[in-house]
């Protein structure tokens, strides 16, 4: 059965092609690109996925090498659901994210791929997993290094999002100790939905006659005024009567 420790067991066979392809005679070079083992084949070379498993080389750049692979000493490790790309061969159920290690030495990367997903491997000598109805969980602490890398490795599931291919359906229980990170602190991070309370309006009762009114507060708290003061009304004036003019007296005019 294939796994990730026979990548560089047979790692002669490559260098010797490589040393082969190094000596022929050419006029012209091209760029050459280094692989660590399989991995999907570019859309300019013909699609595909390439199924050498040792390391070798090839004259066009890895497919969004920023997410799908890493990089280990110059050489381009792809470390994602290989089906997806065309991939037909022995495959392993993985749920969630877990680490992908090396088998040169090298730094141990991780897989961020959300929901179950396949590898061409299975994590043989890897410690921290647990295989459940064929299912490898991986039920450790992830280390601090998972964290650091998320936000650029994570895209990996927007380059996933529109392939529509048969992903695999686990239907066993998880282990009790197993925690699928991805999807816990997605949900921690995810902002609460605001809830807007429309309180009812309160009225606002003015003393005097033919007058009212309505007023809206946010608290939906009544407030009521006390009335104005009412005023006693006056006594109608008292008018004084007139005293009559003098008219003029008619008589006769002095001589």
């Amino acid at each position: 059965m294939r796994s990730r420790h026979s990548l560089f067991s047979t790692a002669w066979l490559g260098w010797v092609c490589a040393l082969a392809v190094l000596l022929a005679p050419a006029t012209v070079w091209a760029k050459q690109f280094r692989f660590v083992g399989l991995h999907p084949v570019a859309k300019e070379a013909g699609s595909g996925f390439c199924y050498i498993e040792v390391p070798h080389v090839h004259v066009y750049e890895p497919v969004q090498a920023e997410v799908l692979y890493r990089p280990t000493d110059g050489w381009s490790d792809f470390v994602s659901d290989p089906v997806a790309f065309g991939y037909d061969g022995p495959k392993f159920v993985f749920p969630g994210a877990h680490p992908v290690h090396a088998d040169h030495g090298g730094p141990a990367h991780h897989c961020y791929l959300k929901g179950a997903h396949f590898h061409e491997y299975q994590p043989e000598a890897v410690p921290g997993f647990v295989v459940k109805g064929g299912v490898y969980f991986y039920v450790d602490p992830f280390p601090k290094a998972f964290y650091v890398d998320r936000p650029r490795y994570a895209r990996i599931n927007v380059v996933y999002q529109p392939i529509r291919y048969p992903r695999p359906a686990v239907v066993v229980e998880p282990p009790p100790q197993y925690v699928d990170v991805l999807v816990v602190e997605a949900s921690v991070r995810a902002p609460a939905a605001r809830a807007v309370v429309v309180a009812p309006a309160a009225r606002v009762d003015v003393g005097g006659p033919g007058v009212s009114g309505e007023a809206h507060f946010g608290l939906g708290v009544e407030v009521r005024l006390p009335p104005p003061p009412r005023l006693r009304p006056l006594p109608p004036l008292q008018r004084r009567p007139r005293r009559p003019r003098p008219s003029p007296t008619r008589g006769t005019p002095p001589g």
